[in-house]
């Protein structure tokens, strides 16, 4: 079995963090199960890496970012002020971080980061997965995303996979955990 996951997990597409799982300590926050970045260059798709702690992505909204990260089923860091950079939990050990003019000033010039693959985020189950879709469509009727680059791919019941474009360009992949990935990921 040891050798299937490790075959399975190089099959995996790029970097992974593992994304919260819900538990009556945090709430409502928190039940997605993984997510993996998937970079551009060939070598990097078969490296066999299962977790990244923490994904840094400059963005130009404190509050935009909060919204569409908890959209996706993150949950704000608490013992952060919001004076400081955000930190979007997805489980214990893994995090974005979206550092913002407001606490950044160089930011400002620079513009917000787009990360140059996709962010893959796997849920535990496919109601999970309706429900950050559903989070995600009424994003796109608040006033602050309106210009954004937030777009939210058509979806169907039948469907267990959306891709969405972030409000500052990142592409994600939103999906249904497949049994092998979330054993490898645990």
């Amino acid at each position: 079995p040891e050798r299937a996951l490790r075959r399975a997990a190089q099959s995996l597409l790029g970097l992974a963090l593992a994304l919260p799982r819900r538990s009556s300590t945090r709430g409502s926050c928190g039940r997605m199960a993984l997510a993996a970045a998937t970079a551009v260059p060939p070598t990097t798709q078969d490296a066999g890496v299962l977790l990244i702690e923490h994904l840094n992505l400059n963005v130009s909204s404190t509050q935009v970012a909060l919204e569409f990260y908890e959209a996706l089923g993150c949950c704000r860091d608490a013992r952060r002020p919001m004076g400081k950079t955000l930190h979007s939990n997805c489980g214990a050990l893994t995090q974005f971080h979206t550092p913002s003019p407001d606490n950044e000033a160089y930011i400002a010039d620079a513009g917000p980061q787009q990360w140059r693959g996709v962010i893959s985020v796997a849920y535990a189950s496919l109601t999970e997965l309706q429900e950050a879709v559903q989070r995600l469509e009424q994003l796109k009727g608040q006033e602050h995303f309106r210009d954004s680059q937030l777009e939210v791919g058509p979806w169907e019941e039948s469907q267990e996979e959306l891709h969405v474009r972030g409000p500052y360009g990142n592409r994600f992949r939103l999906h249904v955990a497949s049994t092998a990935l979330a054993l490898a990921l645990g």
